[in-house]
């Protein structure tokens, strides 16, 4: 008797499921854009690796970001350094070399980094256009 009610209780189980999709790509960074592009102002502790050559490097510190691209990122490891940009120019000061040097912004940005995410100068929902 435990059989035989046993499939009935299995597809029970499942119609439930599905009720509980997981939502497609597409919706959550819909959702993850809507959400950022409320924000103004974001102040983080921050990590960077790079990676190539065959060498790696990171650093890390502290950002400040004011929209629309104003931005502070202060190094503290492994040397000092701080950046300091206006949406326009970006300035790079280097304690050790007692130097200050500048740059174009346009220079500097690439579109598809997080950063460029977080001063919402692109759209997480264009950059995972085809998943599912």
């Amino acid at each position: 008797m435990k059989l035989k009610s046993f499939p009935v209780l299995l597809y029970l189980f499942s119609s439930a499921l599905s009720g509980f999709a997981l939502p497609n790509v597409n919706t959550v960074a819909r959702q993850v854009d809507e959400r950022y592009n409320r924000l103004r102002t974001l102040e983080a502790d921050f990590t960077e690796i790079y990676q190539g050559s065959g060498t790696e490097r990171t650093e890390s510190g502290r950002l400040w970001l004011k929209k629309p691209g104003k931005m502070r990122w202060e190094y503290r490891s492994p040397e000092e350094k701080l950046f300091i940009g206006d949406g326009r120019d970006g300035w790079l000061y280097l304690p050790v070399e007692k130097q200050v040097r500048k740059s174009s912004m346009k220079r500097l940005n690439d579109l598809r980094s997080p950063l460029a995410f977080l001063l919402g100068q692109t759209k997480l929902e264009k950059e995972l256009t085809g998943l599912s």
